[in-house]
């Protein structure tokens, strides 16, 4: 009987496993293998049958050129054998292009449909940060298993550690969108924000050069792109690199006005589109904010770290659950952002409401509404605008919103005292008992909601 050691490597034009057995006992496999090994192949059949028979049916379709099998001794010694796996190390016994079928075809096994641009994708529902794009950027470091965002699979637990992803070709870009969820966990503790870093990363795509490289003189920021949370405002904080090629390299900074509460999921999403030097920022599928930069991106070769980093890891107290990580080489669509956030908003879509200003007054929000929406009346406020505005952190305690009585935008935009006035005068018809007027220097949250 041949062992499996002498079995190392068998390469064949083709395969075809059978199911079959000659006492009609069971059925198991038939190997058939081409004019190569006839020899071998016929040793091997007749083991199968008389050894294994009862134990196992499986019908295969076809498999590729080469199948690898892989001795016991040899798993150990790559680590693939007990508690814990070595990412680095990973193998596979068969290697397959092409489709497995089951059961004469009744169930067949496809490798995952990607999209256009997918470099990495990390969904955490293994036991490793296996990368499912098919680019091998598999990620090293315990995942602890967490309640899942869609209630299927599960979610990496985070909490003074981390996940690092080798800095690849295929993560060194100019052109990104990172997408994924995040989940901040109550815990008292970690709200005390005197204690620890105030500034946690959730996403960090290198590490300062003095640390990685001691001994150099000088402090080289690396990180392109870094997404921190901030844990005394509760806003995100998005770091780049850029260079305008004079000089040397800057680190940019922005804020978004989103604030994240602890006990609900949020979809994030972080788009750059490099020859315009902008990058854009989603918060459950809503545009929080576009930042134009000095330069353009200084990607860089260091790892890619998630829910932490080397740095702070032990520094920062940031509870958290994170899912379905992807990365693109390419800036996404709003369209492609929006499908896929729409489960934050509880069913109304993203793209309902745009964010029109902060602290401004009633001018400022009419005109920064852009085509195709309008600054929302009450009745839209009602049925989903006060609903997003929460939910994004946008509706704080004693925050004046605008308002107004529907009317065509075009004649609000155009920025006339008259058609303000009455606009008013039409929302105190509607409503017999209005509130009072607020002051003309007054500033509130504006608002802006799509055309019917």
């Amino acid at each position: 009987m041949p062992t499996s050691a002498s079995l190392r490597r068998v390469s064949t034009p083709r395969h075809q496993l059978g199911c079959t057995h000659r006492r009609n006992l069971s059925c198991f496999i038939r190997l058939d293998i081409t004019w190569q090994l006839p020899q071998l192949a016929m040793k091997v059949m007749d083991w199968l049958e008389h050894t294994m028979a009862p134990l196992l049916c499986l019908g295969v379709a076809w498999l590729a050129p080469t199948v690898a099998l892989t001795t016991k001794d040899e798993l150990s010694a790559a680590g693939l054998l007990g508690a814990e796996t070595k990412n680095e190390a990973m193998q596979c016994d068969i290697d397959t292009s092409g489709p497995v079928c089951l059961g004469s075809r009744s169930h067949v096994l496809l490798p995952p449909a990607m999209p256009k641009g997918l470099v990495g994708f990390w969904s955490f529902d293994k036991s490793s940060a296996l990368d499912s794009s098919g680019n091998e950027n598999h990620g090293t470091g315990t995942i602890l298993a967490g309640p899942s965002m869609a209630g299927q699979g599960s979610s990496a637990f985070f909490h003074h550690f981390y996940l690092e992803v080798p800095g690849t070709d295929s993560l060194r870009l100019h052109d990104f969108s990172y997408t994924f969820w995040v989940y901040l966990i109550e815990d008292r503790n970690s709200e005390d924000t005197s204690q620890g870093l105030r500034a946690c990363p959730l996403l960090r795509k290198g590490l300062d050069s003095q640390v990685r490289f001691p001994g150099e003189d000088g402090r080289r920021y690396a990180a392109a792109p870094a997404i921190l949370y901030d844990r005394l405002t509760k806003r995100l904080r998005i770091e780049l690199l850029t260079t305008t090629g004079e000089g040397p390299d800057n680190v940019e900074t922005f804020e978004t006005h989103a604030r994240l509460r602890r006990g609900r999921w949020f979809h994030l999403a972080l788009v750059r589109i490099d020859s315009q030097r902008m990058t854009r920022l989603y918060v459950n599928g809503v545009l929080d904010d576009s930042h134009n930069t000095n330069g353009f991106m200084q990607p860089n070769r260091e790892p890619l770290y998630i829910g932490g980093d080397a740095l702070s890891h032990d520094k920062c107290n940031l509870p958290l659950y994170l899912d379905e990580l992807r990365v693109y080489d390419r800036p996404l669509t709003p369209d492609e952002i929006q499908a896929e956030a729409s489960p934050a908003l509880a069913g109304i879509e993203p793209s309902f409401v745009r964010l029109a200003c902060f602290d401004c007054p009633l001018q400022t929000a009419l005109q920064n509404c852009p085509d195709g929406y309008h600054l929302c009346n009450s009745l839209e406020m009602h049925i989903g605008g006060y609903q997003v505005a929460r939910a994004l952190g946008w509706l704080q305690k004693g925050v004046h919103v605008w308002s107004h009585a529907p009317t065509a935008n075009s004649e609000l935009q155009q920025g006339s005292h008259s058609t303000i006035a009455s606009s008013q005068a039409a929302s105190m018809v509607q409503n017999p008992t209005p509130e009072p007027a607020p002051p003309s220097n007054t500033l509130g949250l504006g608002l802006c909601c799509a055309n019917s």
